[in-house]
Parts: structure tokens; C-alpha cells; sequence
């Protein structure tokens, strides 16, 4: 598994009240299984969460960003994509996602060998029932 060289992947996560949750959201990102050739970078956004758990969170990979306000959705994805050092891709996930260990390579791999591309979706399946499908791509 290898996207052909080096390849610097970006996921920004906004954080709002989600306690443990958002826990297992950085988790599922941390754990995606890459290729030595990519490196991962995880920007969380402080939305005023009053979650002591992100002060917990010691990593190289990890920045949290703490606005002091709630950014909102759309401002806090802005904010941490301007936070991501410099990337080929730029992933936002939500805080309640759990994301499958491929779903990053398979994103990146989809955009690398599609350069006319500008967005890419995965397959989103309910946690509660993986095998009913929430959305599988959209029209843009």
C-alpha cells in the first residue's frame, strides 16, 4: 500500500460539548491505517467545548485550537484548515465520526489518481448499523 511518494494529509475536526465522544473520533483517525509515505495531521477546534478531555491530548500529530467562542461549523472548519500545515489534503470529519481505518487512504488514493477531482466523499453507514447506508456521495 503506497500512494507513490510522499503525501501529507490533513484532517481538521470542530469540536462543540461532545465529551468521550470526540475521544473516539480522534482515535478512529490516529488509528487509519496509512502507508509509511503519508503523514497525517489532526487540527481540533475548540468550538467552547468546556471539555477538559482535549486538554488530555498530547501529540505531535494533534494542534487544538482554542478560538475562545464557538466558531460554528463552517468558521471552525476555516480556522482549522488554516492551522494545518501544509498539506495535499484536507479531510474534515465530524466530532460523532467514527472513521473506518481505510477511509483516509481510499480518500487520498481516489484524489491522487483523480486530479480533476477537487472533493471526494466516502460511504457514511450508521454506527449502530454498518450495513444501512447514511449517504454515499452527492451531487455537487
Amino acid at each position: 500500500m503506497s500512494l507513490g511518494g510522499p503525501f501529507n494529509v490533513g484532517v481538521v475536526v470542530p469540536a462543540y460539548r461532545q465529551g468521550d465522544g470526540i475521544l473516539r473520533c480522534i482515535d478512529s483517525v490516529l488509528g487509519s491505517d496509512l502507508p509509511p509515505d503519508v503523514s497525517l495531521h489532526l487540527v481540533v477546534v475548540d468550538n467552547s467545548t468546556g471539555n477538559s478531555v482535549l486538554d488530555a491530548l498530547s501529540s505531535p500529530l494533534i494542534t487544538v485550537l482554542r478560538p475562545g467562542r464557538n466558531l460554528g461549523i463552517a468558521e471552525g472548519r476555516n480556522a482549522g484548515m488554516r492551522a494545518v500545515p501544509t498539506v495535499d489534503v484536507v479531510v474534515f470529519v465530524d466530532e460523532d465520526v467514527t472513521l473506518d481505518r481505510h477511509c483516509l487512504y481510499e480518500l487520498c488514493r481516489f484524489l491522487q489518481s483523480n486530479p480533476d477531482a477537487g472533493v471526494a466523499t466516502p460511504c457514511i453507514t450508521y454506527a449502530a448499523a454498518p450495513e444501512r447506508i447514511w449517504a454515499a456521495g452527492t451531487n455537487i
